[in-house]
């Protein structure tokens, strides 16, 4: 991991076309209500927590905070117990997330990811390039993991080394329709405004939430007040990234982060050398960039 910046563990079938909103909502409708469905939920050194969600609870991880993974906090607006928070529905956005990231396994450590598109056998994830990349740790990808808890195997689909992206193919298979809801994009990641970021940091099981909103936009030496020293090979250390108040760690490479529309923003590349809890950075990706992607592989939105 180059200077603490990164924080990960740091010819297609024929596609169908797919309704992102509608698979969000879908997803939205098949997740429990309950705490906790799934497996108790692990610390980021994936130790059982002592304490679990309760209902309306979910994992969060705040800006600054000192957190080992077990925070859980409720995120109704009309609840006098909730702590400040943005004026969308975080726990709505959360379940949205549920349906859409997936945890990305590669040879060298973990990461997260987020569904942009699929076919009928196989669910296509983005991610951060240097998951897939033998320098960084990442690399070659070999499976990916949705939320019904089970993995499958994925292969590089593509790569877009200067702006520091990949798109995995993970095939699911029958599974498919269940576990992949592509996520929409937004038209310009780079509005102001709330919003979440979400993935698997370090040891957890379990999808951690981090509410923010957008503090700056520059280069890499321009957010970190000093030059990318270990950048991967045909990286653009120029482009630019959204600096957004939240806290990442190892795992959360290549998870999205969401505006207060439920639209994916970008995906996670690192956090601020010095301040790696209290400002992530991230690759903006705009729904006419992800559509060029998709292009080059032969997929339909």
């Amino acid at each position: 991991m180059a200077q603490t910046t990164r924080p990960e563990s740091d010819t297609p079938a024929r596609p169908q076309e797919s309704a992102p909103q509608q698979a969000a909502q879908e997803a939205r409708g098949r997740l429990s209500n309950e705490a906790n469905p799934g497996p108790p939920v692990t610390d980021l050194n994936g130790k059982v927590c002592r304490n679990q969600p309760e209902a309306g609870q979910i994992p969060v991880l705040r800006a600054g905070e000192q957190n080992n993974g077990c925070n859980f906090q409720s995120f109704d607006r009309n609840s006098s117990n909730s702590q400040a928070m943005p004026s969308f529905n975080t726990a709505d956005l959360y379940r949205q997330a549920q349906g859409q990231t997936a945890r990305v396994r590669g040879a060298g450590g973990e990461g997260s990811g987020v569904a942009v598109a699929r076919t009928n056998d196989t669910c296509f994830v983005a991610t951060a390039g240097h998951m897939v990349d033998p320098r960084e740790g990442g690399g070659p990808v070999r499976s990916a993991e949705f939320s019904n808890g089970r993995s499958y195997p994925a292969t590089l689909a593509m790569r877009d080394k200067p702006n520091e992206t990949a798109i995995i193919a993970v095939r699911t298979g029958r599974d498919t329709n269940q576990v992949c809801n592509p996520a929409t994009f937004a038209e310009n990641p780079a509005a102001r405004g709330p919003g979440m970021i979400a993935g698997f940091p370090l040891g957890t099981n379990t999808l951690h939430a981090s509410p923010g909103d957008t503090t700056g936009m520059g280069t890499f030496r321009q957010l970190n007040g000093h030059r990318h020293d270990d950048p991967m090979k045909g990286e653009n250390v120029n482009r630019p990234l959204l600096a957004i108040n939240a806290q990442v760690h190892h795992g959360n490479s290549g998870g999205p982060a969401y505006n207060d529309r439920g639209e994916v923003r970008g995906l996670v590349s690192g956090a601020h050398t010095r301040r790696p809890r209290e400002e992530a950075h991230i690759t903006p990706i705009s729904r006419g960039q992800m559509q060029e992607y998709l292009n080059k592989l032969g997929l339909v939105r």
